[in-house]
């Protein structure tokens, strides 16, 4: 391997890391706890003015999705519409 190789595969290395702690640390700040009491069910929430940060990370989120269980969408979170019979 040629040093110009090397140098290209520490680069990519490097960035794949910046890029995992980052989407880390976006998890961590947009990590939100749902569901009634005692139930563990977690969301990441973006908010409409981050919606760069939603399509930037969204390869990771997939990932950390099926990992995890833990899903993400933009905006609050809605309860589910439950209809009542009388």
């Amino acid at each position: 391997m040629t040093l110009r190789t090397q140098r290209i595969a520490i680069l990519v290395i490097v960035a794949v890391f910046l890029y995992g702690g980052a989407y880390l640390i976006f998890r961590t700040t947009h990590l939100t706890r749902i569901g009634e009491v005692g139930e563990f069910e977690y969301e990441i929430i973006v908010p409409r003015s981050q919606l760069a940060l939603y399509y930037l990370f969204r390869p990771l989120v997939y990932l950390d999705s099926a990992a995890t269980g833990v899903h993400c969408h933009i905006g609050p979170h809605r309860p589910a519409i439950t209809t009542s019979s009388h």
